[in-house]
């Protein structure tokens, strides 16, 4: 069977009446689950779809005795990413994964996280904020960037900042990252806190 090209797509749409176009775009709303929730983004309150994924993600923090599934959390975010009328959403909720798997790991029995659970917050940290920049929305995340950075446990904040240096060139924690690579390397002198 030929794939469909976008090109052959647009010559079928070509060929319908108002009507039948109507009606093709009625049986997709119909049948397909991600057209449903685009159209209810597109023309409905976008929060209220950006809710019901932050609600799905929320259920992979709640069992107390394993990490999140990663890839679980992935799927829920791509599947957003498919419907998402704004790159404002997905930057929400990419950051939302990461305070949720930072809370996740602050609980009071947690264990340390595995390489591949840091990775994971790390890459949906990085993620987000490159999409921040790349679509010019500094202005409303940079400080939710920085917040996330600096109430990060120990384990986590030096690569978090290290992830923030790599986009952003303020120097808002260089010190931080300066201190924390000599003490690292074996520099560290006494009395340079």
């Amino acid at each position: 069977m030929a794939k469909v090209t976008k090109k052959s797509f647009k010559t079928f749409l070509n060929t319908l009446e108002k009507e039948e176009l109507i009606d093709e775009l009625e049986k997709l709303y119909a049948k397909i689950k991600n057209v449903q929730e685009y159209y209810q983004m597109e023309l409905g309150n976008a929060d209220d779809v950006l809710e019901e994924y932050k609600k799905q993600i929320d259920k992979e923090f709640k069992s107390k005795s394993r990490e999140p599934r990663s890839a679980s959390i992935r799927k829920i975010i791509n599947e957003y990413k498919k419907i998402a009328v704004h790159q404002f959403d997905v930057i929400h909720l990419l950051l939302y994964r990461v305070e949720k798997a930072l809370e996740f790991m602050n609980q009071p029995l947690y264990f340390t996280p595995s390489a591949a659970y840091s990775d994971a917050i790390l890459t949906a940290f990085e993620e987000a904020i490159a999409l921040t920049r790349r679509e010019k929305l500094d202005a409303d995340f940079q400080a939710i960037c920085q917040k996330i950075v600096t109430e990060s446990d120990d384990y986590m904040q030096y690569a978090m900042a290290m992830v923030y240096k790599k986009y952003y060139t303020d120097g808002v924690f260089d010190e931080m990252i300066d201190k924390r690579y000599r003490r690292i390397s074996g520099f560290w002198v006494m009395g340079n806190d």
